[in-house]
């Protein structure tokens, strides 16, 4: 369950909520002596009042805009509206409908074109995540369609030649709006998170993290602002209009909203993975940040190429899991450039960087995508706990505020979702020096996936009375004692860095039967050193 400390909003009609950008490089909060900018208010009544009939029945009832009507939820322009609602016994609860302003969009530099060459430079995360397994066993997210609720999209990019994204609905303009698709991006933000997500293997730039993906853009930002209108749409029509999967939300309030927690809601109870970014504002206080921190929504942390916490990334109770988000350039630091690289929204052939929570949300985005095109029967429920329970442990042991359960990898996390016994972990150098980390996933009679954790805290007390064990010398596979697990008939199989992949022997041993095409052989489970001067907290 997340661990969330929830702000109550009741009915606003005078009172106001605090602000902050959605979160790409910085994320700026309004100053709170100051009225945030608002246009209009997001009313939710009750379903069963026919607004045709009351305006009717009232010839001065106030014009309402239609936000989702099955669930009662209008726009109205003024406090006369809201006083018209409230007479009449419909309203429910109200709130302004708050202008978001994105800030800090992926910067295009002579630099960033320069270290396309280098792609140790340009996708550092990839070794951390586990991503050449991945992609050697062909997991590329095909058939799973992936909304991105942010600025759009620059279609054109070379990055996206090749890329399934559909037509997408652009919410800055009213529904009857000739421009109503169109969902080109002024301000570089969703063509960038757009890109971690799903850029083509086709030889140039990046390659995003699941490239068959669908991408549905639903564009809710105008160059920098949006409203909380245009967000709580874009999520109803993700879920009934384009069928979405999985939902990426690099964005986010300060405060409770009850129009955006509605429309989160509704998705929640479709079975959407929604994932969203916790927001950079550590230096700030690390305030809970919304829909991020709205049970149903996985929040994400960001991590620097030491796969610590950055020195911008909240800790709070909103934080579920961390991926890399990069770092910003400091020369003073004495530090290398780790910044996270992405097609920009003004040249098919340019490339932009950045970072934040913004491009750490996209990751773990794709990879759900990832685990649903390899095992399409999971539920949303499913689909969070192998996430959450296939992380990389990094902090305290167990949950904390700042890395969540962990930190995300897409290779143990597919591992565990197919079953696949062939995947071994990599040995993980962190700046505290080396690591082993052993990862054990339970499977049932079935073969089903049950459970997966990071036993790494274990090591020590690992034996041949609590393992079957071939060959300890060489870490190969082991597996634990059939007979201690409940359900009966589950086994539990424990992932380690392999020397070799000659036969073992002995009880539970693995035979090799199970090593089809892609099995790690072991040649490479010895990566080089990932070193880190970036400071990143």
């Amino acid at each position: 369950m997340k661990r969330i400390r929830r702000l109550v909003c009741s009915c606003v009609l005078t009172a106001c909520l605090t602000l902050t950008a959605a979160f790409g490089a910085e994320a700026v909060t309004t100053d709170a002596a100051q009225a945030p900018e608002f246009d209009g208010y997001l009313v939710r009544i009750d379903p069963d009042a026919s607004v045709s009939l009351l305006s009717a029945s009232e010839p001065d009832f106030p014009e309402m805009t239609e936000v989702y009507a099955p669930a009662g939820a209008y726009q109205v322009e003024d406090a006369d509206a809201l006083k018209a609602l409230r007479d009449c016994g419909a309203l429910i609860d109200a709130a302004p409908n708050y202008i978001v302003t994105l800030d800090d969009a992926p910067v295009v530099s002579d630099d960033a074109q320069a270290v396309l060459l280098d792609a140790s430079e340009t996708q550092w995360y990839e070794a951390a995540l586990g991503l050449d397994w991945v992609r050697g066993q062909g997991f590329r997210g095909q058939g799973v369609r992936v909304g991105v609720v942010d600025s759009g999209i620059f279609k054109d990019h070379e990055e996206f030649q090749g890329v399934k994204i559909l037509e997408g609905e652009n919410y800055c303009v009213p529904k009857n709006d000739p421009d109503r698709h169109d969902v080109s991006d002024k301000y570089g933000h969703g063509t960038f998170v757009s890109g971690l997500i799903a850029a083509a293997a086709n030889g140039v730039g990046i390659v995003g993290i699941a490239p068959d993906v669908e991408i549905v853009p639903l564009k809710c930002f105008e160059g920098q602002n949006g409203s909380v209108l245009n967000i709580a749409s874009a999520i109803y029509d993700a879920v009934d209009t384009w069928h979405c999967q999985v939902l990426n939300l690099s964005l986010g309030l300060v405060s409770d909203h009850p129009a955006l927690r509605a429309a989160i809601e509704y998705a929640d109870e479709a079975g959407v993975v929604m994932v969203a970014a916790v927001g950079n504002a550590h230096s700030s206080g690390d305030p809970l940040n919304y829909p991020a921190a709205y049970p149903g929504v996985i929040g994400v942390g960001a991590v620097g190429s030491s796969l610590s916490v950055t020195n911008y990334s909240c800790r709070n109770e909103s934080v579920e899991i961390c991926a890399p988000g990069g770092l910003r350039n400091d020369l003073s630091w004495g530090a290398s450039d780790q910044r996270l690289l992405g097609p920009s929204f003004t040249n098919p052939t340019e490339y932009a960087r950045s970072f934040g929570t913004s491009y750490a949300s996209p990751m773990v985005t794709a990879a759900a995508a990832l685990a649903l095109s390899a095992r399409p029967d999971l539920t949303k429920a499913e689909v969070r706990a192998l996430l959450l329970d296939t992380v990389r442990d990094a902090g305290e042991t167990g949950y904390d505020t700042a890395y969540g359960y962990g930190i995300l990898h897409a290779g143990r996390l597919l591992a565990a979702a197919t079953g696949n016994l062939a995947y071994q972990t990599e040995v993980i150098r962190a700046q505290r020096g080396q690591t082993l980390t052993l990862f054990a996933a339970a499977y049932g009679a079935d073969g089903a996936f049950l459970a997966a954790r990071d036993v790494s805290s274990d090591a020590d007390e690992i034996s041949d009375e609590t393992f079957h064990v071939a060959d300890a010398a060489s870490w190969k596979l082991f597996q634990f004692d059939r007979a201690a697990l409940t359900p009966a008939g589950a086994s539990v199989t424990l992932y380690g860095p392999v020397a070799d992949t000659g036969e073992d022997s002995g009880p539970g041993a693995d035979t090799g039967e199970d090593s089809g095409p892609g099995a790690d052989t072991g040649e490479n489970s010895e990566p080089e050193p990932v070193t880190n001067n970036d400071k990143d907290g």
